[in-house]
């Protein structure tokens, strides 16, 4: 009973002197898996440029524009806040796909000390693991209009003494107009409920989004091209509005893309693409003001 006592008010004390870990806003993994690409050219160049399945971490209507089977890999990694990787296969059908993927977070070990019978005890623990699962579907109603939903589940891990559930969604949409390869998008993501770590159970990272994107080409060839697009996040529990401008660019099949996302960190985002028949290889360099720089690598495999 006494053990028991002691690792709650263990947990207590941790959680609260962690909050880089679990913040206000909780749930960081729903927040945590990112595209190589900026958001602004994940969710709209997909309908002039063809994309990738990172985007359905953002918004799920760009299932909708799936024609393929896919297998695809992706993976951050900052000194500082840790690793995570994740697995997406996608299944076309008529005028719409699905989506399966599975997530996984790890923060690296942290070292644990305190008094106990008036001596002092070490451990080496896992400061958090988180593990996310979803299902996404997107399908096209009209020539102008995709929509979708993601159903996701996360369980979280805290310095292996404490853990939670919490079941989200997301909602999504991309318009098309019949103007050229104009694309406009928009969606809500994480919303659900989700229980306890010890004291209480942290509220979602609940937030909105919309973004309008274009692709140019060049009347010579569709080779070359350029894919512009800004999107507008607000991220409702931190009350803050996250603005991100994004391009991609290049001469098939290597292209540049370019991101900056103006919030507290001001990430700039410096990436290169390979896309050449079923392969899709992507690398970026994220600069990180105050944490440190992050380094995200994805491959697709359509078949």
């Amino acid at each position: 009973m006494k053990k028991n006592l002691f690792k709650i008010f263990l947990i207590i004390i941790l959680i609260g002197q962690t909050e880089n870990l679990i913040s206000a806003s909780g749930w960081s993994m729903l927040r945590k898996v990112f595209s190589p690409k900026s958001k602004s050219v994940a969710v709209t160049a997909v309908v002039g440029v063809r994309g990738d399945l990172s985007g359905i971490f953002y918004n799920p209507a760009i299932l909708g524009y799936n024609i393929s089977r896919e297998i695809f890999l992706l993976s951050e990694y900052n000194t500082e806040t840790g690793l995570t990787g994740g697995l997406v296969y996608g299944q076309p059908m008529k005028n719409s796909s699905l989506a399966f993927g599975l997530a996984y977070y790890n923060a690296g070990q942290i070292r644990l000390s305190w008094i106990e019978n008036n001596e002092l005890k070490e451990k080496d623990v896992n400061a958090q693991q988180d593990i996310l699962g979803l299902i996404s579907y997107g399908r096209i109603l009209n020539k102008y209009l995709s929509v979708g939903l993601t159903l996701k589940f996360v369980t979280s891990k805290l310095f292996e003494l404490s853990s939670a559930n919490a079941f989200a969604s997301d909602l999504g949409f991309v318009l098309t107009p019949n103007i050229g390869t104009l694309s406009i998008a928009g969606g809500i993501q994480n919303v659900g409920i989700a229980s306890k770590f010890v004291r209480k159970a942290d509220n979602l990272p609940l937030s909105v989004f919309s973004a309008i994107g274009y692709a140019f080409y060049t009347k010579k060839s569709t080779k070359l091209y350029i894919a512009p697009g800004i999107t507008g996040t607000y991220l409702i529990e931190d009350k803050k509005f996250v603005p991100d401008i994004g391009i991609e660019a290049g001469y098939s099949p290597i292209s540049i893309s370019l991101g900056y996302q103006i919030n507290d960190e001001s990430n700039f985002n410096l990436g290169i693409i390979y896309l050449k028949d079923r392969y899709d290889i992507a690398y970026s360099y994220v600069l990180g003001v105050y944490l440190h720089s992050s380094h995200r690598l994805s491959i697709g495999y359509r078949f």
